[in-house]
């Protein structure tokens, strides 16, 4: 067969493949937010019973704080109320939020679950800056991930990756990341598996100590993350002395 006629041939069979692919993506993308749907909210580390615990007592509270980890570990609910007293303010009633990770769309969507929760009680929100959205398909595709990145955040998770202070290669590379795990999401891998056959032994959920209202000690529970950062810490004391030198 000539080169023409190969390249006739390969036409011929492009636009069947493409409508196939076309069809098939929307038919699996379909099934995916049906049974996004039907899924319930998963149990995420500190996030999750952090806001049970915040929605059983938000009639307690007039004032959160809603952060990443700096916040969870930084603010004290008793010192923030102290401090408030003596400068001869009402004294307030602090919930540390503070949450591993929290990007902008989680935030968005965190902020709405306080708002709601707190009518009525609620008086104020101090509101950390969040962590600029994932950079590796690993933080873009898992469970939580998928969760907080479904059609109704594309919005706010653009908005969230143009607004931070970086590069334009850089937004450009996280955008595509968030475009790869929402291709991801929308496929509906795993999703269907998970409903119909739960594991069945689930992880023991992380426990929140309300006596501190919401915030914890660094390194009370130790992680391997933790343990790993530690240890690089006091194997190379230059990297941290070149950081605080910047």
């Amino acid at each position: 067969m000539s080169e023409r006629g190969n390249l006739a041939q390969a036409r011929a069979a492009l636009v069947p493949t493409l409508l196939m692919a076309v069809t098939f993506a929307a038919i699996a993308s379909g099934f995916s937010l049906l049974l996004r749907h039907q899924a319930p909210v998963p149990d995420m580390n500190v996030l999750s019973p952090k806001l049970a615990a915040y929605q059983a007592h938000a009639d307690a509270y007039d004032t959160v704080f809603i952060g990443t980890s700096r916040t969870f570990y930084h603010i004290v609910p008793d010192e923030v109320e102290a401090a408030v007293e003596s400068a001869g303010c009402p004294r307030p009633n602090v919930f540390n939020f503070g949450v591993f990770g929290l990007t902008g769309a989680e935030q968005d969507w965190l902020v709405d679950q306080v708002l709601e929760a707190g009518k009525g009680a609620l008086r104020t929100v101090v509101i950390e800056d969040p962590l600029p959205e994932a950079r590796t398909l690993d933080n873009a595709t898992n469970e939580r991930a998928r969760f907080f990145h479904g059609p109704a955040e594309y919005k706010s998770t653009v908005k969230s990756i143009a607004s931070f202070p970086e590069s334009t290669p850089k937004k450009i590379f996280r955008i595509g990341i968030f475009g790869a795990g929402a291709a991801y999401d929308l496929s509906g891998v795993g999703r269907a598996a998970a409903l119909l056959f739960p594991a069945p032994e689930q992880p023991a959920p992380f426990k929140l100590d309300m006596v501190y209202d919401g915030f914890e000690i660094l390194g009370s529970h130790p992680t391997p993350d933790i343990d790993a950062r530690r240890k690089d810490f006091l194997e190379h004391p230059d990297k941290s002395h070149a950081a605080m030198a910047r």
